[in-house]
């Protein structure tokens, strides 16, 4: 198969880059939007065809459906003008491929590829970002994988892209080419950890597990020994920040989400980290700064340090809120597009918006199946059209838009600067948390609660679990400054 790559290299021209597209012929694969991205690049001089060839690969695909058939000739006919436009003698700009090949030459495409464009547009997981990443042993090639695909929620160190958003794709698709070995060797190495690591064995026997638990009625949860000693390490640090999610992580999930408030438990093992020595507690949630004070329950004299909307907006004990300068152009869109986003969804049972301070979210909670897809689907539209570069980020039930690009990550590291902290503990339970959880270092740990998949080194079941973990922590803190 490494023999078979070579050859595919050679047929090709041996081009300095081999981009990849490996695709069922379908309208939410994106393929049309990545040969507009390249071949918008060739127009402009920014790609050359003596160094870059695509290979799109298009399985056949209902091919019976006249809007599928409408689709292959619309593709052919774009592969066709930019070859036509930018081909060679010695090198073709699109090598394009309407057929199905065995996996064994599958494998090898993806070793003789040196980007992966996975662009779909709207998608499950896409395994066959999975199967890239699977299959490069040489830990180089770059993934740039869709925001918009199941497997984006998984794969954190991909170049990800919003598809609809065609200069930013082809951004992308540049900054992919020109990526250092270097920069790729550590991208893939992370990459394929992930695949090896959280494979289909590891999901059946986290879901097996969660199974059991449920059946037993099992609620009680002791830590196992490699958790626990992590605990002991960090809690030796001299100044301990410990950041923590909200909903879900503190507090139950509500159908109306300003009802959400901290378990007992969860509010209990919060104070007795405050009164811990060199201890500091501090909240990181997507919510506005508002609405996070309301639901946390959060006092002008408090002790816990506040970051909302992912790190766009702080509160500090003894300053109070630190609020960030706000565009009134940015406002005014921020605005314009959540009307636009309530009268598309307002006839879509269970479907709701909530305001927030950059940008809004998409709440289908308590939606069906279809109308959910259908109103991220009405949304996306909206904001793609207007606000392409917005940071659009997905949840339990939520869709949330932002004109603003901050992060838990960037939450978690602001609040360590200004605390003074030597060590992190950060928990969560969502999507939106593993930016946190994959940026922590080694001194520091990560816990998830849930079963998903998880960047975190120690998972937990529920929130009483964690509030339990948490009371460890305190426990530890204060047995060290004894």
């Amino acid at each position: 198969i490494q023999a078979r790559a070579a050859e595919i290299r050679e047929s090709l021209g041996n081009p300095k880059r081999i981009l990849l597209g490996v695709d069922r012929l379908d309208y939410t694969k994106g393929i049309r939007h990545r040969l507009k991205a390249y071949g918008e690049l060739l127009q402009e001089g920014r790609l050359s065809v003596d160094d870059v060839t695509l290979v799109q690969v298009a399985s056949p695909s209902r091919e019976r459906v006249e809007a599928y058939m409408q689709l292959r000739d619309e593709i052919e006919q774009t592969v066709g003008r930019i070859d036509g436009d930018y081909d060679t003698m010695g090198h073709t700009a699109v090598r394009y491929l309407h057929q199905a090949y065995p996996r064994e030459e599958m494998v090898a495409l993806f070793l003789a590829a040196d980007v992966m464009l996975v662009t779909a547009l709207r998608d499950g997981m896409n395994l066959v970002a999975k199967e890239y990443v699977a299959s490069r042993v040489d830990n180089r090639g770059v993934l740039l994988l869709s925001e918009f695909a199941g497997a984006a929620d998984e794969l954190g160190s991909a170049v990800r892209v919003n598809p609809h958003d065609i200069e930013g794709l082809k951004d992308a698709m540049m900054r992919a080419v020109e990526m250092s070995a270097g920069e790729q060797g550590r991208r893939m190495r992370a990459l394929r950890k992930r695949v090896q690591e959280h494979d289909v064995e590891a999901w059946s026997a986290d879901f097996l597990e969660a199974l059991g638990r449920a059946k037993d009625g099992r609620t009680g949860f002791s830590l196992p020994a490699e958790a626990e000693a992590a605990l002991e390490r960090i809690a030796r640090t001299g100044r301990l920040l410990v950041a923590l999610d909200f909903d879900g992580t503190l507090a139950p999930l509500e159908d109306e989400p300003m009802n959400a408030r901290m378990l007992p438990t969860a509010r209990e093992a919060v104070d007795a980290l405050l009164d811990a020595p060199d201890t500091v507690v501090a909240l990181v949630s997507g919510r506005s700064l508002a609405d996070l004070r309301e639901i946390a329950e959060h006092t002008d004299d408090s002790r816990i340090f506040l970051a909302g909307s992912h790190g766009a907006e702080f509160w500090a004990p003894g300053i109070g809120a630190i609020e960030p300068h706000e565009d009134p152009a940015d406002a005014e869109l921020r605005d314009r597009l959540r009307e636009r986003a309530e009268a598309a969804t307002a006839q879509m049972k269970g479907v709701w918006i909530e305001p927030k301070t950059f940008g809004f979210g998409v709440h289908t909670r308590r939606a069906d199946a279809a109308t959910s897809a259908s109103a991220d689907l009405a949304v996306d539209e909206i904001v793609a059209a207007e606000a392409p570069h917005w940071r659009r980020r997905t949840g339990h039930n939520i869709v949330e838009y932002a004109f603003r690009d901050e992060g838990k990550d960037s939450a978690v590291a602001a609040l360590r600067d200004r605390t003074g902290a030597t060590a992190v503990l950060f928990a969560g339970d969502d999507v939106t948390d593993e930016d946190a959880l994959v940026s922590l270092g080694a001194g520091d740990l990560g816990v998830h609660v849930g079963g998903r998949q998880t960047a975190a080194k120690v998972r937990v079941p529920d929130i009483p679990a964690l509030a339990a973990l948490l009371a460890r922590v305190a426990e530890l803190r204060s047995v060290r400054r004894e």
